[in-house]
């Protein structure tokens, strides 16, 4: 059985952390602003490997700031969410 073609879409975020609050001394969460967004089928699951392969390494290259990143998610059939924060997710 053949790959069909898929259509993915992939989008880079600006991330940051952020302090969320005070109570129970303090959390911070990861804020994710979306820069761009790539629509691409792909019709093998290697061609998504090596899409990505550059794509990690394009975003790991963002500079000398400590305190920003570029961040990828491939999203199925859906451009990703403007703002893909997660103040839920206390670290």
């Amino acid at each position: 059985m053949g790959y069909s073609r898929t259509m993915k879409y992939i989008s880079i975020y600006q991330t940051c952390r952020l302090h969320g609050g005070s109570e129970e001394g303090g959390w911070y969460y990861t804020a994710r602003d979306k820069i761009k967004d790539f629509k691409k089928s792909f019709s093998s699951d290697a061609e998504v490997k090596k899409w990505w392969g550059r794509i990690q390494k394009a975003v790991a290259n963002t500079g000398d700031r400590y305190d920003l990143n570029l961040e990828a998610r491939v999203f199925d059939d859906k451009h990703g969410p403007q703002d893909f924060s997660d103040p839920s997710h206390y670290e």
